[in-house]
C-alpha cells in the first residue's frame, strides 16, 4: 500500500467520524471514506452564481458539500469548466485530493494560463493519483513544461525540478520565450500560505457572496490548511502554526486545523497539545471532539498508551471514540483489557456489548498478527517501555504480556536477530520525551528480557 494514500484513507476515516459534529458547529467540509461520489447537480441558478465573485462562488461550492463524500465535488468541474471558472478549479486543485482529477484536465484542455503552475503543484500531490495524473499531462507537453521550469527555476518543487530533468532527456523541442510567458508563473509559499500566518483576523465571508478588499476570510484560511496538509512537504512550522489555529478563539477555523492533523505523519501530529485541549472543559463539545481525534493521530506510543486508559473509564465523554480508535490499533493486549473492563458489575448493559464488539474485531486481527511478530516487535516494545516510565496504570500487565508474547514468537523467521538488533541498537526519538528514565535504555532492557 502507497504510504501517502494510506495516510489519505487515514484521514477520511477521521474527516468521516465527524463529518455531522462539525457541520453543525462551524458548516465545515468532512470528507469520509473513499466511495462512489454522490449524485450533486451543480447550481439550478447560473444568474446566482454569476452575481457573485470569486469567494462567493467558492462558498457555494463549500457549502454544497457539507456532510457530503469528497468526492462529490467532482460533479461541480463540468460546470466549472463550462462556465470557464478556472480560479475555482485552480483552487479544487491545490485543496482537495479524491474526485478532483478532471479540474486539472480541464485547465489542461483549456490550455488556461495557470495549468502548468497546478500540474507542478500536483506534482508534490500526497495523492499518488493526482501526482501520476499531473505527470500524464505534463508529458503531452514536455517541451512546454521543461521551458516553463527552466524560465520559473527558483520558484518550483524538487519534485518539479526532476520530472523537468527527466523530460530534459528525451530532447524535447522547446517553445519560444514568448509562448512560455504566456503561462502564469509557479504559486509562491505567500500565495498559498498567506492566511495562515494572520489566521486570527479571519471573518465570514458577508451572506457567502461577495468579498470585500482588504478583509480576510475564513475559506481563505481553509484554503491554505488544506493546501498544506495535502502536500508531501510542508512549510517549516506547519505544525505549529496548524496547533495555534486549533487552539485559537475561531471555532470553524480550530476544527478545520484540527481535522487536518490526520493528513499528517505521526511525528507531526502535536497529540500532546490535541489531549490538552479534548480536556479542556471550556472548549466546545465540537471542538474537545475533534482534538481528541486528531491527537488519535500523533506519536504511536503515547496514542496507545492513552487510549487504554481512557477505555476504563466508560464516564470519560472520549470513551467511544478511544474504543473506535483501539479497533483501529490495539493488539492482543488490548484485547484482554477490554474484556477486563466488560466484566465490571458496574457497567450498563450497552457498555458491555460495545466492549464485547470492539474486543471480538481486534481479536480477529490480533490472532493473524501473532502468526508474524517479526514487524511489529519494535512497536510493541515501545509501548511497554513507554507505559513503564509514564507509570501508567497499565504497565504491569502490559510489560508481562509483550514479554511473554514476544517470547512465544522467538523461532519465527528472524524475529530474535530483530531483537538482537533493537537490544543492542534501538535509539529513542529526542522527541519521546517520558516521566521517569531514558526511553532508549528501557526499550533496550525490554528486547534484552523477551531474550532471556
Amino acid at each position: 500500500m502507497n504510504r501517502q494514500n494510506a495516510t489519505l484513507r487515514r484521514a477520511w476515516s477521521a474527516w468521516s467520524l465527524l463529518a455531522l459534529l462539525t457541520a453543525a458547529a462551524a458548516q465545515e467540509r468532512a470528507p469520509s471514506p473513499e466511495a462512489p461520489a454522490p449524485q450533486l447537480a451543480p447550481p439550478a441558478d447560473v444568474s446566482d452564481w454569476q452575481s457573485r465573485d470569486d469567494e462567493g462562488r467558492w462558498s457555494l461550492i463549500v457549502e454544497s458539500l457539507v456532510g457530503k463524500e469528497p468526492g462529490a465535488i467532482a460533479q461541480w468541474i463540468p460546470f466549472l469548466a463550462r462556465e470557464r471558472a478556472h480560479r475555482q478549479l485552480e483552487w479544487i486543485i491545490t485543496t482537495r485530493s479524491l474526485g478532483t482529477t478532471d479540474a486539472l484536465t480541464a485547465l489542461f484542455e483549456a490550455d488556461t494560463p495557470g495549468w502548468l503552475r497546478a500540474a507542478a503543484w500536483r506534482v508534490e500531490s500526497l495523492d499518488s493519483h493526482n501526482r501520476d495524473g499531473a505527470k500524464t499531462l505534463i508529458e503531452k507537453k514536455p517541451g512546454l513544461y521543461v521551458a516553463w521550469v527552466q524560465q520559473h527555476r527558483a520558484a518550483v518543487s524538487l519534485a518539479a525540478h526532476k520530472l523537468a530533468d527527466r523530460l530534459k532527456e528525451q530532447n524535447p523541442a522547446l517553445p519560444a520565450a514568448d509562448v512560455v510567458e504566456r503561462y502564469a508563473p509557479p504559486w509562491t509559499p505567500a500565495d498559498m500560505y498567506g492566511p495562515l500566518a494572520i489566521a486570527a483576523a479571519a471573518q465570514p465571508l458577508p451572506q457567502g457572496r461577495r468579498a470585500v478588499q482588504g478583509m480576510l476570510y475564513e475559506q481563505q484560511v481553509e484554503r491554505a490548511i488544506d493546501a498544506m496538509a495535502t502536500r508531501l512537504r510542508r512549510p517549516s512550522g506547519a505544525t505549529d502554526t496548524l496547533a495555534k489555529i486549533a487552539a485559537g478563539a475561531n471555532e470553524r477555523l480550530a476544527l478545520h486545523a484540527i481535522l487536518a492533523f490526520s493528513n499528517l505523519a505521526s511525528n507531526e501530529v502535536p497529540d500532546r497539545a490535541l489531549f490538552g485541549i479534548a480536556a479542556d472543559t471550556t472548549r466546545t463539545t465540537a471542538r474537545r471532539e475533534a482534538a481528541f481525534l486528531g491527537a488519535t493521530y500523533g506519536s504511536p506510543m503515547r496514542v496507545f498508551v492513552h487510549l487504554h486508559e481512557v477505555a476504563k473509564l466508560p464516564a470519560d465523554p472520549h470513551w467511544t471514540t478511544a474504543l473506535s480508535r483501539l479497533s483501529e490499533l490495539g493488539n492482543g493486549f488490548t484485547v484482554l483489557h477490554l474484556r477486563g473492563i466488560g466484566a465490571r458489575p458496574s457497567l450498563t448493559q450497552a457498555q458491555s456489548a460495545l466492549l464485547d464488539a470492539h474486543a471480538q474485531k481486534i481479536d480477529e486481527r490480533a490472532k493473524i498478527e501473532v502468526r508474524d511478530m517479526t514487524t511489529r516487535s519494535r512497536a510493541w516494545i515501545e509501548y511497554a517501555a513507554y507505559a513503564d516510565l509514564q507509570c501508567a496504570s497499565i504497565e504491569g500487565p502490559l510489560a508481562r504480556w509483550t514479554i511473554a508474547t514476544l517470547r512465544g514468537g522467538l523461532d519465527q523467521e528472524q524475529m530474535r536477530s530483530t531483537l538482537e538488533a533493537i537490544r543492542d541498537q534501538y535509539e529513542a526519538d529526542p522527541e519521546a520525551t517520558t516521566l521517569f528514565g531514558d526511553l532508549g535504555q528501557r526499550v533496550r532492557e525490554y528486547a534484552k528480557r523477551v531474550l532471556e
